[in-house]
């Protein structure tokens, strides 16, 4: 239901691809979480895509498993998307990581004493995830999402500092390309070249 994912999804209905839509309903903003499946289903309805929806208590869940909300909803969405793949056949599960992703996961792992693999940022292609906008910048999303008028739900938690990736996002990233728009790209191009030398 957010930007990135309805961008894609559109892109998708746009390309002769057979594809279906994984929606995942965490249960973690009361309301918001189902208008975010009801636009999900709407866009499905309209564009004859299967849609496979789950959803769970997330915080019930990851606290019995001693888990963090991040963390959990991580473990349910994977399980959940090869689950999926698997029973319907699908070839590969597409997510919709982009550049600024790219580029606070590196920040994240920087932070955090990462090796060079932690460096190298999230992976384009892992078994068969596949993330095909994850060098894409977010303004571009943006900018077309404009442009070709997609509809999209933006995420209140996106806003909150409560978490790393968020302050990284608002304190660090969205400062220094709002005045050096080309940090961003090479920034992408420096992991780019870290993935290489860890190859």
């Amino acid at each position: 239901g957010g930007m990135d994912s309805m961008v894609m999804a559109h892109l998708f209905s746009e390309l002769p691809l057979t594809f279906g839509i994984a929606h995942f309903n965490f249960k973690l903003r009361g309301d918001a979480s189902d208008l975010d499946e009801e636009l999900v289903h709407r866009f499905c309805e309209e564009n004859n895509i299967p849609l496979y929806i789950r959803s769970e208590d997330t915080t019930a869940w990851a606290q019995k498993r001693n888990l963090s909300t991040q963390v959990a909803a991580r473990e349910l969405r994977y399980a959940f998307f090869a689950q999926i793949a698997e029973e319907h056949s699908y070839d590969y599960v597409c997510t919709a990581h982009h550049g600024h992703d790219q580029v606070e996961t590196f920040l994240i792992n920087l932070f955090r004493g990462s090796g060079l693999k932690g460096l190298s940022g999230i992976p384009q292609i892992r078994g068969r995830i596949i993330r095909p906008m994850l060098w894409i910048p977010q303004d571009e999303i943006r900018q077309f999402a404009h442009d070709s008028r997609v509809s999209y739900r933006d995420d209140e938690s996106n806003q909150s500092d409560k978490y790393l990736r968020n302050r990284i996002r608002h304190q660090m990233l969205e400062p220094l390309t709002k005045t050096h728009p080309q940090y961003l790209r090479k920034a992408l191009d420096s992991i780019s070249a870290l993935k290489d030398y860890q190859k």
